[in-house]
This record gives structure tokens, C-alpha cells and sequence, in this order.
């Protein structure tokens, strides 16, 4: 089972570790980092994200995802 880990608000966080703690490809992350998905804060060429916008991340995705169970 894979472990549970905590996403903390105030915490900061590079691409790279958002994905692993995702589960998802660095592709997708991208994807979302490009769309405005995901906000984040680019530092030389690292990407660094709050933790709050990781967890809005996942809330929307939830609310498209109930919306397609809808239709």
C-alpha cells in the first residue's frame, strides 16, 4: 500500500517532488505548471509550489472529475 503523505499549506515544494508525492509523470506536471494549473514560483530554472496550491490543484481536479460523472 502506498504511503500516505501529508501536503503541508506553508510548505514549499520543487516539481519534482510534487510529482512523486503525486504519483504522475513529470510531463503532466508541466502540463499543469504551463496551463496555470498550478501555480508556482520559478527560481532559475527550478519550480518551486506551495503546498496550498498543490491542495487546490487537487480540488479542482476532484470538482472536473464529479462534473464528468454527471454528464
Amino acid at each position: 500500500m502506498k504511503e500516505k503523505i501529508e501536503i503541508l499549506e506553508n510548505a514549499i515544494y520543487t516539481a519534482n517532488e510534487v510529482r512523486q508525492i503525486l504519483g504522475i509523470s513529470g510531463e503532466k506536471i508541466r502540463n499543469f505548471l504551463k496551463s496555470g494549473q498550478l501555480k508556482s514560483v520559478r527560481i532559475g530554472k527550478a519550480y518551486k509550489i506551495l503546498g496550498k496550491d498543490i491542495l487546490q490543484l487537487l480540488e479542482n481536479l476532484k470538482l472536473e472529475a464529479e462534473k464528468q460523472k454527471e454528464k
